[in-house]
C-alpha cells in the first residue's frame, strides 16, 4: 500500500483533499502474479470505508507480473486490487 495526500487547511474549517490538474504515476512493487485476470489501481474512499478506483487507471504497458504501474487523478490511500483468473 501507498499512501500521499495533499491537503488544504484553512482556519476554523475542515481540511479537504486537493485535486491534482496532472495525474501522478507511481508503481507498487508485490509478488508475482501469473493467475491473475485483472488489475485495478484502487484507494480507500474515506467517505464510504471502501476500496474505488474512479480516477484511477492502471498502466499496463509498464506493469510487469512484478510490479503494478498506476494513473491517479488525486492523492490518497493507495492499493492494488487483483481478480484471479
Amino acid at each position: 500500500m501507498l499512501s500521499v495526500n495533499v491537503v488544504e487547511s484553512k482556519p476554523h474549517a475542515q481540511k479537504r483533499s486537493i485535486a491534482l490538474t496532472k495525474p501522478i504515476e507511481f508503481t507498487i512493487q508485490h509478488r508475482p502474479m501469473k493467475k491473475v485476470r485483472k488489475r485495478k489501481c484502487t484507494f480507500w474512499e474515506f467517505k464510504y470505508a471502501k476500496w474505488s478506483s474512479d480516477g484511477c487507471y492502471e498502466l499496463r504497458k509498464k506493469s510487469t507480473q512484478t510490479s503494478t504501474a498506476c494513473q491517479c487523478y488525486h492523492l490518497t490511500d493507495f492499493a492494488i486490487a487483483v481478480e484471479l483468473g
